[in-house]
This record gives C-alpha cells, structure tokens and sequence, in this order.
C-alpha cells in the first residue's frame, strides 16, 4: 500500500506540473480553447500533452508542499500567458472590426439585438470568421503546440514573459484599429462632402442622401480593408510566437 502511494505520489509530481500549464493554454488559446470544443477532448488533450512533455519539465519539488504550491502557481502564471497571446491577436481585429462597424453604421443591428455576443454585428463575424481561417491557414494552432512545449526548456523568468505579452498585446490593439482606418478616413470624406453639400443646397434632405452613400462607401472600404488582413494576421502570429516565447 505504502509502495503504492509512493508511486502514485511521485507520478502526480512529475506530470501534474505540466499539466496545470497545458491546462492553463487550453483554457485561454484561441480555437483550442473555444467554448464549442468539447470539454473531454481538452481534457483528453490535456493529459496526452502532459504526459509527453513531462520528461522536459525540471524536477518538481514534493507534493503538496510549500515549494510546490509555488511552483504550481507559476506554471499555470506561464500557461495563461501563453495562451492569452495568441487570444490578443483575435481581440485586436475584434477591435477593429467594431471601429469599423460602428463608423460606417453597420452595428446598429446591435440595438436590436442587445444580447449579441460579438458587439460589432456582421461585420465582427465576418473578420472574425477570416481571421480564424487565416490562423488556421498558417498553422497557429500548432505553433501555439510548439511555443507550449519548448516553453519548458526555454522560459526561466515568468516575468519576463508577463512584459513581453504586454508589449504585445499593445501594438495588437494599436494595430487592430489601425485595420479600420480606411473605413474612418473614407466616411470622414463623406461626411466633410456631406457638409459641403448642405452648405450648397440647403433644402435638400441629408439623411436620404447621406445615410446610403455613408454605408456603400463604408463597404466598400471595409472590403478593401480586408484584403489586408490575412497578411496582419499572419504578422500577428509571428510576434505572438516570439512574445510568447519570451523574446524582447
């Protein structure tokens, strides 16, 4: 019984490290850790990927004591970091995407439905939907497998880590706004000839006139923005890779 104990107890402090990390990436990773993904695969994945990366982890300190908790406490630190850098990179174009919608007027389908998930509508799933396709269409989700894994040999200092996703997520959401500039500066056009219109004829009724040329030039501006975009996401991840492996 004892001799059984001990194993059970020296298994639980070898793998259970590692997998509160996977865990911990599973939960916040994007397309790994969506909501519609089943919640036994992620723990089926969980234990698989724990159990393969163990023999990388460095020895784990007893169980259930003091210098264990501590680490216990930095592995999942590390594994929600991971995963939350390449959440960032959906969040920024999440941004975007409602700059965009509410500049050109095409969120206003929100008031009608104020129990919508994503705020800025349409046009928020549909760059949603082509930034999923183009993660997917660079492999993310396995890049986010592979800084997983070597981030057991290669990251020391969690708070390294913690500066170098916050510079990250920075320049995502700075960029991720800057995605719908077009939108912005094509409407800020219309307005400005909107107003001189006014001036010109008074009696003529701008919200008629205005509100249509407003949203077919907000459209067309979203779709040439948009040819931009797989090329952004795949800029995104690979500064998400090196922010999450620690890089500077």
């Amino acid at each position: 019984m004892q001799l059984w104990l001990g194993s059970l107890l020296a298994l639980l402090s070898t793998a259970l490290l590692p997998l509160l990390r996977v865990s911990a990436v599973l939960v916040t990773a994007p397309i790994l850790g969506d909501f519609n993904v089943p919640a036994r695969a992620k723990m089926l994945l969980a234990v698989t990927l724990a159990l393969l990366v163990a023999p990388l982890h460095a020895p784990a300190p007893p169980v259930l004591t003091g210098a264990w908790w501590t680490a216990a406490f930095t592995e999942i630190a590390i594994g929600l970091l991971i995963g939350f850098t390449f959440k960032f990179i959906f969040e920024g174009i999440q941004m975007g995407a409602a700059v965009a919608a509410q500049a050109s007027a095409l969120s206003f389908g929100e008031l009608a439905s104020p129990n919508e998930v994503i705020p800025s509508g349409a046009i928020g799933s549909l760059y949603a939907i082509l930034a999923i396709l183009s993660f997917l269409s660079f492999n993310g989700h396995l890049l986010i497998l592979k800084v997983l894994v070597t981030s057991f040999s290669g990251i020391a200092d969690p708070l390294t880590l913690a500066r170098s996703v916050l510079d990250f997520a920075a320049y995502v959401l700075i960029a991720g706004v800057l995605l719908a500039a077009p939108v912005i500066a094509a409407l800020l056009g219309v307005h400005l000839a909107m107003g001189a219109v006014s001036k010109a004829a008074p009696a003529l009724n701008l919200f008629a006139v205005g509100f249509p040329a407003a949203l077919l030039i907000g459209l067309i501006a979203i779709g040439w923005s948009l040819n931009g975009l797989p090329g952004m996401v795949g800029s995104f991840t690979e500064r998400a890779v090196a922010a999450a492996s620690g890089a500077p």
